[in-house]
């Protein structure tokens, strides 16, 4: 049976050959190498191999570290770019909100303002009506004092007629009659000049007080289902008690001297127009349920020649059906003022048209 020699038989035929001289001490070696020879030229291919791969992997990382430097760098500074927008904006912000705070401090003085003079005017408007109703109570009694001595001095002129009373007396005491009719005369027509230039004056400071814009109006149902409605007449100035909505959600918008009053009795008659809200105070806070508050109404605004008390009847050429609101969109035709919010709802947001 033949077989492959191993390499250690083979050195054994090798050594033999070259003591019998057929194979030289070079050959021999040549041989004996040769295998040796073969794995470290293997070695030294695969060594420079692995150099190359090393070299071609470093020049990767050099290249991706390279594009993370970059990459990091761009995100670094978008990052410094967002922060210092972030930075500006709130800047903004703050100057504006500083801005409007103190316009609103302004805005809210000036009203004030306006609302003191106001008072300030109608207590001096009813200060003169009493002192009217006392000049014309002294002028009706200093009428009947003349009118009585009228009669006395005619009475005695019948009286002393049959005596021959001296003319010039009688002269004299028509004279001092004249006298005081015509003082009393005078000075009623100066009051009433008075008076009047202090109407016209008090008109022109009224007329140039800016009337707040109305936003917001409040429809009511005087009859309705005892929870969110209240059923306390509205037909003169005064408090009365109002809930708010369930969720509160347009509560706020309830605001003085902007928010009018309407009210009806049954859900298919038609709105009237009560008033002007001019002060909201709130009695209990919303739990859940709604919040309570305290109103008080102005029956004297008028409001684009609306008075208060008087229908605002449905409006022909709006839409009808259920669900259309057509009374509320009639209110908001007489009252000139287009809606903000779902007409379905009972506090309405609004704008003039």
């Amino acid at each position: 049976m033949t077989h492959l020699p191993t390499n250690a038989e083979l050195m054994s035929i090798y050594a033999h050959r070259h003591v019998r001289g057929e194979m030289s001490a070079e050959e021999l070696w040549k041989v004996s190498v040769r295998e040796l020879r073969i794995y470290i030229h293997s070695l030294k291919e695969d060594k420079r191999n692995c150099i190359r791969d090393v070299a071609s992997i470093r020049n990767e990382i050099v290249e991706l570290q390279a594009q993370q430097r970059i990459e990091r760098d761009d995100y670094q500074n978008k990052l410094d770019t967002q922060a210092e927008h972030i930075t500006r904006l709130q800047t903004e912000v703050d100057t504006w909100m500083k801005c409007l705070k103190s316009q609103q401090e302004k805005t809210e003085k000036e009203h004030q303002d306006l609302m003191d003079d106001i008072e300030e005017w109608r207590g001096a408007a009813a200060a003169r009506a009493i002192q009217m109703d006392n000049m014309e109570e002294l002028m009706i009694s200093e009428r009947n004092k003349y009118n009585a001595e009228v009669e006395a001095l005619m009475m005695r002129i019948d009286a002393q007629k049959d005596e021959v009373v001296n003319d010039n007396q009688l002269d004299i005491d028509r004279r001092e009659c004249a006298s005081s009719t015509k003082k009393t005369h005078d000075t009623f027509e100066d009051f009433i000049k008075e008076d009047a230039n202090l109407k016209t004056e008090r008109n022109t400071k009224i007329s140039e007080i800016p009337i707040p814009e109305i936003s917001t109006l409040i429809f009511n149902n005087k009859y309705g289902d005892g929870k969110h409605y209240s059923d306390q007449s509205r037909e003169e100035s005064g408090e009365f008690i109002y809930m708010g909505q369930k969720k509160g959600r347009n509560d706020p918008y309830i605001i003085p001297n902007q928010t009018l009053y309407l009210d009806r009795s049954k859900n298919d008659m038609p709105y009237v127009y009560r008033g002007l809200i001019t002060h909201k105070e709130t009695i209990n806070p919303n739990t859940g349920s709604g919040a309570t508050y305290k109103l008080t109404l102005d029956t004297t605004h008028i409001y684009k020649g609306i008075h208060s008390g008087q229908i605002l009847p449905l409006v022909e050429g709006v839409p009808r059906g259920r669900g259309k609101c057509c009374m509320k969109r009639s209110c908001l035709s007489h009252l000139q003022v287009e809606a903000k919010d779902s007409l379905c709802i009972g506090i309405l947001r609004v704008k003039s048209i």
